[in-house]
């Protein structure tokens, strides 16, 4: 019985790989709970599958769409969340300002050499370094 369903089942399907793709994507969905399409008579479900994909009750394209679903890893998405998208973005940009406010006690006429300096100083007395004149103000 099997034998002559595949081969059935090969004239819809002539690739025996994704025929056997297909009969299993229907076996998982009828193990799921998925209504039989045909009748059953005591044959075992990939017999079923296969006798239900040969009498055309199976939508073969849908079958191989949801199997190429069922293996992506990346699910592309078409419309990004935009509250994501603006979040990500206040978050990149906050990172960079708060690198930005760090450098801020450097004054104008202080060189970048000069602070550098006095912070390797002051590593090395274990001291705090001495703050600039224009950060007392």
């Amino acid at each position: 019985m099997a034998r002559i369903t595949v081969e059935d089942s090969a004239l819809i399907i002539p690739n025996r790989f994704e025929l056997v793709m297909v009969a299993a994507q229907r076996v998982r969905q009828i193990l799921a709970g998925s209504e039989l399409r045909v009748e059953k008579d005591g044959d075992k479900h990939t017999v079923v599958a296969l006798r239900e994909i040969a009498e055309h009750k199976v939508d073969v394209p849908e079958a191989f769409e949801q199997i190429a679903k069922g293996k992506q890893l990346f699910i592309e998405s078409d419309d990004l969340d935009e509250d994501i998208v603006d979040m990500m973005d206040m978050e990149a940009s906050s990172h960079w300002i708060g690198l930005e406010q760090k450098d801020t006690h450097l004054s104008e006429d202080d060189s970048f050499a000069d602070a550098l300096e006095d912070e390797l100083n002051a590593l090395e007395n274990n001291d705090e370094p001495e703050p600039s004149d224009s950060d007392e103000e």
